[in-house]
């Protein structure tokens, strides 16, 4: 399964009989908040500091960060490749950051 929820990432969700795809809305949960923006759960939500950074330095970051959010609150899942592509054909500067996921085992 492909959720797109942004024009900028994507979510691959492979389920091949492992069920993966019942964690969606935790991902996007962690993907789409902030941190510090849930009352009752400040930890979960990644920081925005990497939005900053340049494209491939912003990815890396968001990836490193989206693994330890995985571990807290979805530790079924690890973050299997974080891809970044360029999606305006070096016409406007738009990426899309295509992340994988796996089962942890």
């Amino acid at each position: 399964m492909t959720v797109d929820f942004t024009d900028s990432v994507r979510v691959y969700l492979e389920d091949d009989g492992d069920g993966l795809k019942r964690y969606d809305g935790q991902v996007r949960q962690i993907l789409l908040h902030p941190a510090l923006s849930l009352p009752g759960n400040r930890g979960l939500g990644l920081g925005r500091e990497f939005l900053s950074n340049g494209p491939e330095e912003a990815a890396s970051t968001l990836a490193a960060e989206l693994e330890e959010q995985l571990e807290e609150y979805v530790p079924e899942l690890s973050l299997e490749e974080a891809k970044l592509e360029d999606a305006s054909g070096a016409q406007d500067g738009r990426y899309m950051l295509e992340l994988s996921f796996a089962a942890r085992g």
